[in-house]
Order: structure tokens, then sequence, then C-alpha cells
């Protein structure tokens, strides 16, 4: 295996998302090394997390660019870092509470408000707080579906495989453009959300009308997404459990 390497990047998610896929090549080198110096992911979660907040506070009392985009890539970094350590050494979390996931919410959500301070203007402010909500309504309604398939799992581990059936079908316009690699490539990257959607973060500090386009872009994003989840838990069947 050499210091660059996809081995330890999710083949689920970055199989047909090649920028995705790159991020997670970039971040092994680092990876490996705190493997080595036997780095919890829990650690550098908190890393991605402080220097997330460098950059919220680079963003509302620096007019500089530098800044923020130092400190907003290393914890993009970082991000990248932690998942890749954890199935390096099997520390995957075994609660239900998830790390992470829940310093994601918190790393974006401060951003998109320190958009809101760092132009301090009408319009900016209402497409901060409709992105915040839009973000927050999409990580919920994800929650629901992630909790559907595991109690789904547990409770009826041979029904699972005729509820999969039902989600592949309405996957969308994913699902039409399979037959052509770089098309999903293009469709993964510029119509879904993932960890590759914090690159568009670094358009904030650019300007007023760039900001406008990010948070605009970024509500699509969201709102597709919500669109497909909901759709998926339109057409699962509810779960009878035992009272």
């Amino acid at each position: 295996m050499g210091l660059f390497s996809k081995d330890y990047a999710k083949e689920a998610i970055v199989k047909n998302n090649v920028v995705l896929l790159y991020l997670y090549i970039i971040a092994s080198p680092l990876s490996k090394l705190f493997v080595k110096l036997r780095v919890t992911p829990n650690v550098i979660t908190i890393g991605s997390i402080i220097f997330a907040i460098l950059a919220f506070i680079a963003l509302i009392v620096d007019d500089s660019y530098i800044y923020f985009t130092v400190f907003w890539a290393l914890s993009l970094y970082l991000d990248f870092c932690d998942g890749t350590v954890a199935r390096m050494t099997g520390r995957i979390n075994k609660t239900a509470f998830r790390f992470d996931h829940m310093s994601d919410i918190f790393k974006i959500s401060i951003v998109l408000i320190g958009a809101g301070i760092h132009y301090n203007t009408f319009i900016i402010w209402l497409l901060s707080i409709a992105a915040t909500f839009v973000f927050l309504y999409t990580m919920i309604l994800n929650h629901d579906i992630g909790a559907y398939k595991k109690l789904k799992s547990v409770i009826d581990e041979q029904n699972s495989v005729s509820n999969r059936n039902v989600e592949e079908k309405k996957v969308g316009l994913g699902s039409k453009i399979k037959k052509s690699v770089i098309i999903l490539n293009l469709y993964n990257f510029f119509a879904t959300m993932n960890g590759h959607t914090l690159l568009l973060f670094f358009l904030i500090p650019l300007g007023i009308i760039q900001t406008k386009i990010f948070f605009v872009y970024f509500m699509f994003l969201a709102f597709i997404r919500s669109i497909k989840v909901i759709s998926n838990l339109v057409n699962l069947p509810k779960i009878k459990t035992a009272n």
C-alpha cells in the first residue's frame, strides 16, 4: 500500500464520485501517520472542530480570504482523516451517538451563520438562516431513514431485501444515468450533498455575489436530498414492533 491510497475510502460513496475519491486519497498520508502515532479518530475530529471554529472567527473578524481558507482547508482535511483512521484501526463507533456526524452539523452551521455576521446585510442573513434551516432539516431526514434501515434490519432481516428494492426504484435521476460513468460522476458532484460539498464553502469570503450563489446552490442540494429521502420514506412500510 503506497503513501497515497484509496484502500480505506468509503467505497459506496466514492465509486462514482472522483472528487470525493481524491479527497480521501489526499487524506491517506496523514491518516497513516495518525495511526502510527496512535491518535484516535475522536481526537482528529476535535482537531477538525477547532480549525472550523478558527475559520468562523477568521470569517467574522477579518476580511482576509487567506486565514479562512487555511483554517477551513485544515478542518476539511482532518474531516476526511478521522473516518479513514477509524477504518484503518477498526475503531468504528459501536454506540448510537456519532461524534463525527454531530461535529459536521456544528461546523457547517457555524460557518453558515458566520457568513451572515461577515456581510451583515438583510439578504445574506436571510439566506444564512434559510440555508441553516434547510440543512438541519435534511440532517433530520437523513437520521430518520438511517434509523429506519437499522431498526428494520434488526427486526426483520429477511424482509429487508424487498425494502431495498423499493428504495432502489426511487433513487431518481441517478438510476437513469448509470450507463455513463462520466455523467454519473458529474451528477454526483453537482447534484448531491456529500463531503465534497464542503469545498463550496471556500466561496464565502470571495464576495457578496459569490456568497449568494453559494447559498442558493447549497439550499438546492439540500432540497434535492430532502425530496429524495422523503420519497424513500413515503414508500417504505411502517415497522410494527412488539409492545
